[in-house]
């Protein structure tokens, strides 16, 4: 706090009494800047006079006005893509003309707090990409990045419309949040699924994905998307920037033309299974050779397995099976073929489809600019039945109300509704959680055709749906189509701001903004005689528990709220002290407050089936609220110096007061350092055209989620007819203090061949401590866990950009992108007598996810094969299957060994072709998939050793007709 005050009465003090040097006199200087390759006029370049921090930006007619100060004889014109041009100012009226570059490596890019830097001057690793690089076909905004910026990770958890999951320069908490933060014209804004989950985490037990919350914007209104990678550049953010931060510029109208300017785009996509497993299709349903189905209650041979080791396909067999008609006469189902269906997994997705229409309108005049779009995403899913779409209205303007005011907004409305989700994980929603265990013979076109019809009279399962397996599987188009499953979201996010320019060295900005969301979930289960026979749960599908749910149906709703506000102050002082240096320094202040909520209501039963509502609840329904509030106090400041244009060290600090932490850890301060030398300026010319060496150190902290400093009573079920009250599992900490992370970087960025070629390379070293996460307790003291500070966990990597342009000759142009990254963690530290900690994400189907002392993070934990020294698995004599060891053991990792990806981009005159390859090499997965394939026999590689052993016979027994014999061959 001392350290933040200092600072600030240094910098105002500093501010007080520079215009007593700054009486010199000014230059007025006008003109225009237009495109070389075009002749277009060009909005938004920056117009700067060299070795200054003063300057401005062309309007939407290319036009710009500067006082240039005195002694500053050079003007610099960047821009994003574009060489950069330096003019003499030998006259009032300075034109310039600009040409495309190779390499952008000079020009404006936007930092944090939204205040644009010339990227000479940064000494920290950042990464730029221009609308022209996004695409619209993607759904979700996160996955247009993939492949285009080195460090960054992103997994798609799924279906389309679901979360994608970004990590920059690896995991750095151990148990709690990884993400970087999003900022939308400079307004933070959020990106979970839910209240406290971040994007994508569900269990592995089911539920659905509705996707992480950046998916609501829309390319086509985005400028430009900025990563600041780690918390070197990101630390002006606090708290939540500790993992780095996305910066998004939405479209404005000042980069339109004088007048108005109408722009529509349409772009269909179509959507089809890249992969499915590899089934085999030798065997069908059923167990040791055998099956004939009766009712599917284990009435006939076998009928109520869901597993695929019964009789040989395809050899002639005629067996009784599912949707086989019942004999008048006999009683009993008529055998049918015993074929297989190769395409049954194939046959019950659909080609999906993606239409995507965006309009926008965008105009300016000497002092007014705006732009108003209208899009909208309509999906039709490949799963049947599933739909989602989605609407935005935005509007970007401002006004230059005088010569020093200004007004700037933009405000976003985001409407989406989702019908019909599949789910994900392990769990009935999931269509292809039951194509593990499935029947190779089964005719899905069949089950299609009869999924909303129940069997008849005379037949054993007369009034329930038709279903391949009545013991645990109702039809999958029934759980598609019949049961409900809906989701709306409303959203609406926007910022104003007002600039005050006090004089030509001296400005200050005020913006406030939010983020609003209001997210509407339906879970409905139909009228369903066959959930008797499961036992009478379901699950869960945001919980993952198991809920209990009537023949008549129920249904579960959530409705979660979240609203975020910011609002920040900015006071910007550029001086010119007539001296070599450059100066440029800021002060600022920003309180964020956040508010969310849950509403929770399940009905176990309904009284009359298909309304799902409360009112027709035939029980007591089960309710649950959840309230959290959380401010956040922040000052900050930064200071830039500027040695001829060429050396730069900038200096930032930040204090932030938060209101998760006790009172006497809830003040913390946390600094950074980075400088940058641009030696390309002062080496002989030659083949290199660009170079800079730059350096950072940054040190960030993080506060915890709100009530973790004590232990408050949930609302639970309601017992006997009252209500009842239960603690968590969890002992909260008062003690609590912030973590911390600490980071170090080196870089260098070159070209060569007049910016033909180049490349960034970057080295950094992380660490992260005092992490605050739960560790285990004895269950004597009444809770599983306790919160703590402790463990201490490190990232270290190599980051690499190639860049080039091999042709550009005329009107054709070849340009191309090279990006690899290599990151890896050690958990140094755990908490004292702890050697393993399991993460958050939990056990999967015996493997564990865990953090361990001297071992990276991210490792698989579970049973594996006895080995001899040698590494042969040892297999037991008596039944001839390998051994397991007694002990769980390191199995795999799940972090990539590194990333890559090589985007290309071949233009003719206006005609483009993107072409985009995204590699992730090495990293371990464990694939339930796999597991229950495997043990339910529907994957290809079950086949081996698939015979009756001769010896396994009893004596004049026959094996099943048509089965194979085992041989020594076989």
């Amino acid at each position: 706090m001392r350290t933040v005050l200092r600072l600030a009465v240094a910098i105002c003090a500093l501010l007080i009494v520079m215009p007593g040097w700054l009486d010199a006199q000014e230059t007025r200087v006008t003109g225009q800047v237009t495109a070389g390759d075009s002749g277009e006029p060009m909005a938004g370049v920056q117009v700067l006079a060299k070795g200054t921090t003063v300057g401005t930006l062309t309007d939407g007619n290319g036009n710009y006005a500067l006082r240039v100060p005195s002694g500053a004889n050079t003007l610099v014109f960047s821009y994003l893509g574009y060489r950069t041009v330096e003019r003499a100012t030998d006259g009032p009226v300075v034109n310039v003309t600009m040409s495309r570059e190779a390499i952008a490596l000079e020009g404006v890019v936007v930092t944090a707090l939204g205040m644009e830097r010339q990227a000479r001057t940064l000494g920290v690793a950042t990464q730029q990409i221009t609308s022209e690089n996004l695409t619209s076909a993607e759904v979700n905004l996160v996955n247009t990045l993939s492949g285009k910026v080195a460090g960054l990770n992103i997994t798609n958890s799924g279906p389309q419309g679901g979360s994608s999951r970004v990590v920059i320069r690896g995991e750095n908490s151990i148990t709690g949040e990884n993400e970087p933060l999003f900022v939308v014209d400079g307004i933070p804004v959020n990106n979970s699924t839910g209240i406290g989950g971040r994007a994508g985490t569900l269990s592995d037990q089911g539920g659905f994905d509705y996707g992480n919350a950046i998916q609501d914007l829309v390319a086509d209104n985005i400028a430009s998307i900025t990563v600041l990678k780690g918390p070197n550049a990101a630390a002006l953010y606090g708290s939540r920037a500790s993992n780095g931060a996305i910066i998004i510029e939405t479209k404005k109208g000042s980069d339109a033309r004088q007048g108005a300017e109408i722009v529509a785009s349409q772009l269909v996509t179509f959507e089809d299974e890249l992969r499915l497993p590899k089934y085999q299709n030798e065997y069908g349903q059923g167990l040791d050779g055998r099956f004939a189905f009766y009712d599917g209650f284990g009435n006939g041979v076998y009928d109520g397995v869901d597993e695929s080791w019964g009789p040989p396909l395809d050899v002639g067999l005629m067996i009784p099976q599912w949707d086989s008609p019942i004999d008048p006469v006999t009683g009993e189902r008529v055998p049918t073929p015993w074929v297989s269906n190769p395409g049954n997994v194939d046959d019950f997705f659909d080609v999906g489809t993606t239409l995507t229409t965006n309009v926008a309108v965008s105009g300016s005049t000497d002092r007014l600019h705006g732009r108003a779009s209208f899009s909208r995403t309509a999906v039709d899913g490949m799963v049947p039945g599933f739909e989602l779409d989605r609407t935005t209205l935005a509007f970007a303007g401002g006004m230059q109300a005088t010569e020093k005011l200004g007004v700037n907004t933009s405000v976003q409305y985001v409407t989406s509704e989702g019908q019909n989700r599949p789910g994900v994980g392990y769990g009935e929603d999931n269509p292809m959680s039951q194509f593990i265990w499935f029947g190779r013979q089964v005719d899905v076109k069949r089950l299609r055709a009869l999924y909303d019809q129940t069997r008849p009279e005379g037949d054993p399962l007369a009034g329930l749906p038709y279903s391949w397996n009545t013991e645990y599987h109702p039809n999958p188009y029934f759980l598609q189509l019949v049961n409900r499953n809906e989701d709306t979201r409303d959203r609406m996010l926007g910022q104003i701001s007002v600039d005050y320019t006090i004089n030509d060295w001296l400005s200050a900005l005020v913006r406030t903004g939010t983020d609003w969301y209001e997210d509407d979930r339906l879970k409905g289960y139909a009228y369903n005689p066959q959930i008797d026979y499961s036992g009478g749960y379901t699950t869960n599908p945001v919980t993952a528990g198991r809920e209990y749910i009537s023949v008549n149906g129920g249904f579960g709703d959530w409705a979660i709220g979240f609203q975020e506000t910011n609002a920040e102050f900015l006071l910007n002082a550029t001086p010119d002290l007539h001296l070599p240096v450059s100066t440029s320094f800021m002060l600022g202040g920003n309180r964020r407050d956040v508010e969310s909520q849950l509403d929770y209501t399940w009905v176990g039963e309904l009284a009359t089936p298909g309304i799902y509502d409360v009112s027709n609840a035939a029980g007591t329904p089960v309710r649950n609220t959840f309230r959290s509030r959380e401010r956040v106090n922040s000052l900050y400041g930064q200071a830039e110096l500027g040695y001829a244009d060429q050396l730069f060290v900038t200096v930032t600090g930040r204090n932030d007061w938060s209101s998760t932490l006790p009172e006497q850890n809830r003040s913390y301060f946390y600094p950074s350092v980075s400088g940058s030398w641009v030696f390309s300026d002062v080496v002989p010319g030659g083949a290199l055209s660009y170079g800079k060496l730059r350096a950072s150190w940054a040190r960030v902290g993080n506060d915890t989620n709100p009530y973790s400093l004590r232990n408050t009573f949930a609302a639970d079920e309601i017992w006997e007819g009252l209500p009842s009250f239960s603690i968590p599992g969890q002992l909260a900490n008062a003690e609590l203090k912030p973590e911390t992370t600490e980071s170090v970087e080196v870089g260098t960025e070159l070209a060569f061949l007049d910016n033909r070629i180049g490349f960034d390379v970057t080295y950094y070293v992380e660490e992260t401590r005092d992490q605050i996460m739960p560790v285990q307790l004895s269950r004597s003291t009444g809770y599983a866990s306790r919160l703590v500070n402790a463990g201490t966990v490190q990232n270290k990597g190599w980051e690499l950009l190639l860049r080039g342009t091999p042709i550009h000759t005329g009107d054709f142009r070849w340009e191309t992108t090279l990006t690899w990254a290599k990151n890896d963690s050690e958990v140094l530290e755990l908490t004292e007598g702890v050697d393993g900690l399991e993460l958050s994400l939990g056990d999967f189907w015996g493997t564990s996810l865990y953090a361990r002392k001297g071992e990276p993070l991210g490792q698989l934990v579970g049973s594996a094969y006895r080995r001899d020294p040698d590494g042969n698995i040892i297999v037991s004599r008596s039944v001839g299957v390998p051994l397991w060891t007694t002990t769980p053991q390191v199995i795999g990792n799940v972090n990539p060994d590194w990333r890559g990806g090589w985007g290309n981009e071949l233009s003719y005159k206006n005609a483009r072709l993107q072409i985009l390859f995204d590699v992730k090499q090495g990293g371990d997965i464990f694939s339930v998939t796999n597991l229950f394939g495997r043990y339910a026999g529907v994957l290809e590689e079950t086949l081996a050793g698939r015979c009756t052993p001769e010896g396994n016979l009893a004596e004049g027994e026959s094996p099943p007709p048509g089965y194979p014999i085992c041989t020594p061959e076989t």
